[in-house]
């Protein structure tokens, strides 16, 4: 059979998956039916409108595309009821799906989720697995339930993560790694060979959504190891920021130290210098030293540019 396709996703990091199923499609595997996004929205100091990536990939496809910023209203559910589905494929679509479309397709709703479930559901299981410091990091599909990221688990793709791993690089790993499984595993699930996977309640993790007031970092009262995992998690965006001198200081890379000796008179979350290099006097006598930053209104810089520009007392503007 050649099974009748429904996709929703919106960032840059559901774009493999789509072009996986625009490959399979060109090969008369599968009819992709319509591509479900979130409508074009006022980006940047002119306010002009911008698609999302997916729907900017769809454009170059020519496949049918439904625009809605909430798929559960009533009229985008007969819609998508009226194409006939026969599999629904969600990645990173950002909205909640109302269990009519869950159940809708024959096949199943089936959705690729960033982590190794059931570890990390909810929203930002790419940042979650660097903030805990996971030793394994990988990809789930998960087919769908009316229960957050609960749904029973066919096909998974792991890889070791080393710890200094940035979200903007592991989004790029596992959006490639989804784009493998559609191409090579999706067709498993129509021909009846997938197995399902259960997944065990007891070792259920889950993680919320991320904004700019959490990239926020408290050296007060985390050492620098954790410190440096929000460093690497919220890059490249929120971007992980401390305040100096009343101004937001954007810290882009750093390098967590726990053997450094701190001068007795530099304060919990004080920044100190020592030969031309900057650090963060963090708890339990770590140190996390400032790879790469931004001031507020100043261009990125690198550590020892910020020292000598704002540190040392011989070169302060």
């Amino acid at each position: 059979m050649v099974p009748r396709i429904i996709f929703m996703g919106t960032p840059a990091f559901a774009v493999p998956s789509l072009e996986a199923l625009k490959k399979l499609s060109d090969a008369g595997k599968i009819d992709l039916v319509a591509v479900v996004t979130t409508p074009d929205k006022k980006v940047g100091r002119k306010q002009q409108l911008q698609a999302t990536p997916v729907k900017e990939y769809a454009l170059t496809m020519g496949v049918k595309i439904v625009e809605t910023n909430k798929v559960s209203d009533p009229r985008i559910v007969e819609k998508l009821t009226e194409m006939q589905p026969d599999l629904m494929l969600v990645v990173a679509f950002g909205q909640i799906l109302p269990e009519s479309l869950i159940q809708l397709p024959p096949f199943g709703t089936f959705n690729i989720h960033g982590s190794l479930l059931p570890r990390h559901r909810g929203a930002s299981p790419v940042q979650a697995s660097i903030l805990a410091g996971d030793s394994v990091g990988g990809i789930s599909l998960q087919k769908m339930v009316y229960q957050l990221d609960a749904g029973d688990v066919c096909f998974e793709r792991r890889f070791p993560l080393d710890g200094t791993e940035t979200t903007h690089q592991l989004m790029g790993v596992l959006a490639r790694l989804g784009r493998d499984m559609v191409v090579n595993d999706l067709s498993r699930i129509w021909e009846g060979t997938a197995e399902y996977t259960v997944q065990d309640e007891s070792h259920v993790t889950f993680c919320g959504k991320i904004d700019k007031k959490s990239a926020r970092l408290s050296p007060e009262i985390k050492d620098a190891i954790l410190l440096d995992r929000e460093v690497r998690a919220y890059y490249s965006w929120p971007l992980s920021w401390m305040m100096f001198e009343g101004k937001r200081l954007q810290i882009h890379q750093s390098i967590a130290y726990e053997d450094i000796v701190i001068p007795d008179t530099v304060a919990l979350g004080e920044i100190f210098v020592q030969e031309e290099i900057p650090y963060i006097s963090c708890l339990g006598a770590t140190a996390l030293q400032l790879v790469t930053v931004k001031l507020e209104g100043k261009g990125i810089q690198s550590g020892q540019e910020f020292a000598k520009a704002y540190l040392l007392s011989s070169s302060r503007p």
